[in-house]
């Protein structure tokens, strides 16, 4: 959750939607095509207490649907091997 007085974190926000901002789509993209995958999506999560919107899981449905390798990750370990996998396919 962003930050600070409710007004400032509707500006940031609005801000995001003029650059393009569509809701869902995942944090990290690795464009480069391994394998049999165009590329890799990953959504980072904390370790604990986080939650994933509906938005978010239907990104990583998609991508994966289309020939992306997609997931939603946990802490830095599960995104470090998420990422070390990935790069690792051949």
């Amino acid at each position: 959750m962003l930050a600070g007085p409710v007004a400032q974190r509707a500006r940031y926000v609005n801000f995001l939607k003029a650059q393009g901002l569509k809701p869902g789509v995942s944090d990290i993209v690795i464009a480069l095509p391994r394998g049999s995958f165009h590329g890799a999506y990953m959504e980072l999560k904390r370790e604990a207490g986080s939650r994933t919107s509906d938005a978010q899981e239907d990104w990583v449905a998609l991508m994966n649907a289309v020939g992306y390798h997609s997931a939603i990750v946990k802490g830095y370990e599960e995104a470090r091997q998420f990422a070390q996998d990935y790069l690792k396919c051949a």
